[in-house]
């Protein structure tokens, strides 16, 4: 592939789910490359098209492109330009080189280790810091989990780097993408270096959507920019009807996207009698909900919540979290317990 051919298949791998013109997409590899000829890009579309790797179907006066999964070369095609761009970054980034190299090598015996995607390059790269996407196979994943911990520990200090990380079991993982509800995951296909295995996340997507499935990138979305109204909708949504009822129809967002944009709200104390409400009646994903809480600094704030939690109707999982967060030394903001057994027994969850 040409430079103009790798860039337009990059971004329509980007954009994955979205309708686009051809026009629309120069812009878009124009606003993040410098420059693009619509001729040309217009050129690599058609050759795409007769290699039957894209499909052209019409939208008004518009021609609209269309990654064609049903050929079987489509996913070689996609891991070709996942390894171009990832050879481009680490040789612009060669400090990289290195971490990545001996991440990979102290992972290498992990069984259940199936990807792992960097994202959030551009808030990252200067700062020092790494966040990484661990995609893992199958449910009895805590012995490497632990393994995964040390070799984290081990690079952190041997290199003086941040790293925050998400570790997903691979249906998991799918459940998000197919989600109609904003979550991060849904934000990293659009921002992302496949680090390991992009065969197996292109084959993932593709059972995907051969399947029937609805997998649609997103833009990256302001957690601590979620309306009042998107708020309310889906508090109620997940069944915290103090605020209202009934609300009105908004955007969905996911649970833990949700729980981590009310800890970042100026009025979060207003709030804080709701959180017990939303992880008690609701299924979490703890692993995601620390990484938010860590990353946006409210880490204090949920485990506060946590121990309240913890102290008047323990649970298994809950229990877990605050072992762990307790070994980690995270401090903790003191919250009002009686007034949290008090919402937690209007809502008849008291064990």
């Amino acid at each position: 592939m040409n430079e103009t051919e790798i860039k337009t298949l990059d971004i329509l791998a980007n954009e994955i789910g979205n309708t686009m013109s051809i026009s629309t997409l120069t812009s878009k590899i124009k606003e993040i490359h410098g420059n693009a000829d619509y001729k040309n890009i217009h050129n690599s579309i058609q050759k795409f098209v007769e290699k039957n790797i894209v499909e052209l179907k019409k939208n008004g006066n518009s021609s609209i492109p269309k990654l064609n999964f049903g050929n079987y070369l489509l996913v070689d095609h996609l891991v070709q330009n996942e390894i171009i761009k990832r050879i481009k970054f680490l040789e612009n980034n060669k400090n990289y080189q290195i971490i990545f190299s001996e991440l990979i090598s102290e992972l290498k015996n992990l069984k259940q280790l199936k990807t792992i995607l960097l994202f959030n390059l551009d808030e990252n790269i200067e700062n020092n810091k790494i966040e990484l996407l661990f995609i893992l196979n199958g449910n009895e994943i805590k012995k490497e989990t632990k393994q995964m911990e040390i070799a984290f520990n081990k690079i952190k200090n041997k290199y003086n780097v941040e790293i925050e990380k998400i570790l997903l079991e691979e249906n998991i993982f799918k459940n998000y993408l197919t989600s109609q509800e904003s979550n991060l995951f849904n934000e990293i296909l659009k921002n992302k270096i496949i680090i390991l295995n992009a065969e197996s996340f292109w084959i993932n997507i593709k059972e995907l959507i051969t399947n029937g499935s609805i997998v649609k990138s997103e833009d990256n979305t302001k957690i601590n920019n979620i309306s009042q109204v998107e708020c309310t909708y889906n508090l109620v949504r997940f069944a915290y009807t103090e605020l209202a009822n009934k609300s009105i129809q908004s955007r969905e967002i996911g649970l833990e996207f949700l729980i981590t944009s009310i800890l970042l709200k100026k009025e979060f104390h207003k709030y804080t009698n709701a959180i017990p409400i939303l992880l008690i009646k609701n299924k979490i994903n703890y692993n995601y909900l620390i990484y938010l809480s860590l990353k946006h600094k409210v880490l204090n704030k949920l485990y506060g919540i946590l121990k309240a939690i913890n102290i008047l109707t323990p649970t298994k999982q809950i229990s877990k979290v605050n072992k762990e967060l307790s070994k980690q030394k995270i401090k903790s903001l003191e919250v009002n317990i009686e007034e949290i057994k008090l919402k937690m027994e209007f809502y008849n969850i008291l064990n």
